[in-house]
């Protein structure tokens, strides 16, 4: 049975991911308190950072932080990882297609969109801003190590397949 073996990566995911959400939480609150200033752990940049031009993604009629696209992405991960673990939803029920392992794919998926998005704002902290911010840092970290979870997911229900030629999550 890989159902076990999944629950505990899942568990580690929501983890994480609970983790990020608090991580994230804290950089929208900077975000609009900036008078508070920030603590920073290291002496890292987090305020020039968190204000940067970088920092929100301008739709043309609003500005979204990255911040708050973080914190849903998080939230979304940490809720569709308990609601698999704890065999919460009937998929098929809300659509015939629907099931974990296709839940399961969408999130690794997502995953690894945040994985990239976070590579790139890595990379405008390193050359561009030439300042790092310890909770962006730490939250970038956290993505890439739950887009690994994700692909460990991936790779252990697909060697099940072949090993029982049954699949628990499809």
């Amino acid at each position: 049975m890989v159902r076990p073996k999944i629950n505990k990566l899942l568990t580690a995911i929501a983890v994480l991911a609970f983790i990020a959400m608090g991580v994230t939480g804290y950089l929208i609150y900077i975000k609009f308190a900036p008078s508070e200033g920030t603590f920073c752990f290291a002496g890292g940049s987090c305020d020039v950072v968190n204000n940067s031009p970088y920092s929100v993604i301008d739709l043309g009629f609003a500005e979204i932080p990255v911040s708050i696209l973080g914190f849903l992405t998080y939230t979304f991960i940490f809720v569709m990882s308990i609601l698999v673990m704890k065999k919460a939803v009937r998929w098929r029920k809300i659509h015939p297609k629907l099931s974990e392992k296709l839940i399961l794919d969408l999130l690794k998926w997502l995953a690894v969109i945040g994985s990239v998005f976070s590579l790139w704002l890595t990379y405008v902290e390193w050359r561009i801003l030439q300042a790092w911010c310890e909770y962006c840092v730490t939250q970038q970290i956290i993505i890439l190590i739950i887009t690994a979870l994700f692909f460990k997911i991936s790779s252990t229900i697909k060697a099940d397949m072949k090993e029982n030629k049954v699949c628990e999550f499809c």
